[in-house]
């Protein structure tokens, strides 16, 4: 349903049923299916300012019509000029600048304009638009305030790229997607109602109150849970975690390119980012202390990704696929910090090159001690290591073993798994110092007077059906070999 305000702008009024049973749309960064562009006809503006008053009367009446039907106000998210809402595409976005810079210069009528518009596109980019798609891909580039149309007294025109985000006005919600990281023409955004983030309706995974939402970062911020140690430590070591976390990033990957992108660092961000954010700004956060959770960090992370998503300048697109790689680096490096701060820190605050460390920090003791055991990898000997982490199930361990100066991980099976105590193994060389940084550990532990939960336990003895079988076998013979020389001797 559409209603014009006084301007002669339309707004679109969508029924909350219509809006929350969508198709879900994707997740994260991965890419959208769904054209952003319809292929309904263009939207009709009116050429002269409408009355104000009767416009309102009707607006309000269409607005009043909807929330009898659906018992609720929608207001807060289709009523006209509640807030800026972007429709057109980034990508599209982009393409018309580059081909009205290509065109540059006035025509003496729109249609002429238009006409141009639609064959440099498909010279320039393979995209093929009617008459239709062109009028309204760029009535609603104009609406969104991307391009402005200028027109000269004898009547001819140009349409001109817009960089001057203070054109948007007074904006407190992003205006593109922060799942999607697009604007699509036929999908209305929903605000956060606690931040700035915005979001399609058919990009969240859930149905949600458009009147009354709050984001998923919002509620991780305050549903955190309690439980996890690195939710409990003071928030000077939080902020020095952080603080680590940034070192291994930056020396993963060029810290450069994740340093460089201001809001104001491209014409084209200063119109695709709504909110700066990178890399330098967390680490300034970290160094002062200002962090108080973890989520507050993975969320100005997913920001910063964000901004990168957004932008289709040609220098952010070189570095996407970087930032992506460096985004699967990060949510590596928070379920580390998670399993155990001590670990993190132990191994973060020497150096990021593990071979040069010392090895005693693998003796030092985590708070609470991680289970000590013998396991089984390959075809190695039963070697020592402590357990990071167990599967929910219980049946497999994530083990760290006693091997300097690697320090090596790996998932075992809780079957391949012997507790310490009591375990006798192999007398091998290699063995020589992982069992002296072991008894080093306990050692260490013992001094503080703490000890390790053990859950391993040393498996009963199995043996097969087929070798249970040769055993009764081989024990019903042997009576007869006995019996036959016993016969034999006594016969001489």
């Amino acid at each position: 349903m559409e209603v014009m305000d006084s301007m002669g702008s339309s707004a679109v009024v969508v029924h909350p049923m219509d809006a929350t049973n969508g198709d879900n749309g994707v997740n994260g960064t991965e890419g959208l299916t769904a054209s952003p562009m319809t292929t309904s006809a263009p939207m009709k503006t009116s050429d002269t300012p409408m009355d104000t008053m009767e416009t309102q009367l009707e607006t309000q009446t269409v607005i009043q019509m909807v929330s009898e039907m659906v018992g609720q106000s929608v207001s807060h998210w289709c009523e006209p000029k509640s807030r800026y809402q972007r429709k057109t595409c980034t990508e599209m976005a982009v393409k018309l600048w580059r081909v009205l810079q290509t065109i540059n210069g006035f025509h003496k009528s729109r249609q002429e304009l238009h006409q141009k518009v639609s064959n440099q596109m498909l010279s320039e980019f393979n995209v093929k638009l009617n008459d239709n798609r062109i009028n309204q891909l760029i009535e609603t580039a104009i609406d969104d305030k991307l391009i402005t149309a200028e027109e000269t007294d004898d009547s001819q025109i140009r349409y001109v790229a817009n960089f001057d985000r203070q054109l948007f006005g007074e904006v407190s919600t992003d205006w593109l997607c922060f799942e999607c990281h697009l604007a699509v023409e036929d999908r209305m955004l929903i605000g956060c109602t606690t931040c700035f983030r915005a979001f399609h309706p058919q990009c969240l995974k859930v149905k949600v109150n458009p009147n009354s939402y709050e984001c998923g970062y919002c509620e991780r911020l305050v549903q955190r849970d309690t439980t996890l140690k690195v939710n409990q430590i003071p928030k000077a070591l939080l902020n020095k975690c952080i603080c680590l976390l940034l070192n291994n990033l930056e020396l993963s990957f060029d810290s450069q390119m994740t340093t460089n992108y201001e809001v104001d660092s491209t014409p084209r961000a200063q119109v695709f980012v709504f909110k700066a954010m990178d890399l330098l700004t967390i680490r300034e956060k970290a160094t002062n202390g200002m962090y108080d959770s973890l989520q507050e960090v993975v969320n100005d992370f997913k920001h910063f990704q964000h901004n990168y998503m957004v932008c289709v300048d040609s220098e952010f697109k070189r570095k996407l696929k970087e930032v992506l790689e460096l985004e699967k680096k990060f949510t590596h490096e928070v379920k580390e910090l998670t399993l155990c701060v001590d670990c993190y820190v132990y191994s973060s605050d020497i150096g990021f090159d593990i071979s040069d460390k010392p090895y005693d920090w693998f003796t030092l003791v985590c708070s609470p001690p991680h289970e000590l055991v013998f396991a089984k990898f390959g075809k190695y000997p039963y070697w020592p290591g402590k357990v990071i982490n167990r599967s929910p199930n219980g049946k497999t361990y994530d083990i760290r073993f006693f091997d300097a100066p690697e320090f090596s991980r790996a998932l075992i099976p809780d079957i391949k798994c012997r507790p310490i105590e009591g375990f006798k193994y192999e007398e091998d060389d290699e063995l020589e110092l992982p069992v002296q940084l072991l008894e080093e550990h306990i050692r260490k532990i013992n001094e503080k007077g703490l000890q390790f939960v053990q859950t391993v336990k040393t498996p009963p003895i199995r043996t097969s059906a087929k070798k249970r079988a040769n055993m009764d076998t081989d024990a019903a013979q042997r009576p007869a070999k006995r019996s036959k020389k016993s016969t034999d001797s006594s016969m001489n």
